[in-house]
């Protein structure tokens, strides 16, 4: 399951990874968790959830419903889907 979890294209923007989850935050102060695990969209079948993630002046990232990518959770992503949303979470205008 780490692998669904874990971006080689984006590991250097991981702040945190424990079992079934990793935290990326880029420098436009968004991020995203990436979690695969019992009850996510995906668990399954190998594919992970992802929340857009929204960091404060602390560092401390709350999910985001409000972003041109979406209004909610991404599931049954893939590692390509992973990647694609990760890119267009780093693009975000802060």
């Amino acid at each position: 399951m780490s692998d669904i979890l874990h971006s080689k294209k984006f590991e250097k923007f991981i702040v945190r990874q424990r079992t079934g989850q990793n935290v990326y935050k880029f420098e436009n102060g968004y991020g995203a968790s990436v979690v695969c695990h019992i009850g996510t969209y995906g668990f399954e079948n190998g594919l992970c959830e992802i929340a857009v993630f929204k960091f404060d002046g602390n560092g401390c990232g709350v999910i985001c419903y409000r972003t041109p990518i979406t209004d909610d959770v991404i599931g049954y992503a893939n590692t390509e889907k992973r990647d694609e949303v990760l890119k267009k979470i780093k693009e975000l205008e802060e």
